[in-house]
């Protein structure tokens, strides 16, 4: 929802983000990364749905690739910033 629910995405960048998500794993929300989330929310200034992503990628051992330079505030996360051009 993060990826696609971007105010004025291009068609291509749409169409791009969508081929992406068509090959990714669906990770079950479970009480493991609720719980971390919280954890999260409670030591970090944080938004949920970030709290969330990075809970899920702490939870299943997985690096997060993101442009997000708030992630960098999680220290347990595996964070692999790119940047955009």
């Amino acid at each position: 929802m993060e990826m696609l629910g971007v105010k004025n995405i291009s068609v291509n960048t749409l169409r791009i983000r969508k081929e992406l998500i068509e090959n990714c794993y669906i990770i079950n929300f479970n009480t493991d990364i609720k719980e971390t989330a919280i954890s999260i929310k409670q030591k970090i200034q944080v938004k949920l749905p970030d709290a969330i992503v990075a809970a899920s990628a702490i939870y299943m051992g997985l690096p997060l690739i993101t442009a997000d330079k708030n992630f960098r505030k999680i220290s347990n996360l595996n964070l692999i910033l790119m940047k955009l051009q």
